[in-house]
């Protein structure tokens, strides 16, 4: 029987719980981008849509690239040491 829950380390050596651990950043960014956007149209009277378009284009998508640059790097470390792990 296997445990559901694992400790700090097992969780930074597992593929699976850095894929989750990235995707909800990703979307949790988004979502906090709209959200923000739609506060800063509300408060200064501009149109959501006009406001939009330039920050997702230069604020959220590098941010967005270097949370996946930086996903991808762990995801690889990840899986190498799960992988080493399973090789003793």
């Amino acid at each position: 029987m296997t445990r559901k829950h694992q400790v700090p380390l097992e969780r930074l050596n597992d593929p699976r719980a850095m894929i989750n651990l990235f995707v909800g950043m990703q979307l949790a960014l988004f979502v906090g981008v709209l959200i923000g956007i739609w506060v800063k149209s509300a408060i200064s009277h501009e149109p959501y849509f006009a406001i939009l378009g330039p920050y997702l284009l230069f604020t959220w998508l590098p941010t967005a690239l270097v949370l996946a640059l930086v996903g991808t790097i762990m995801y690889r470390r990840a899986k190498r040491k799960c992988s080493s792990r399973e090789n003793e």
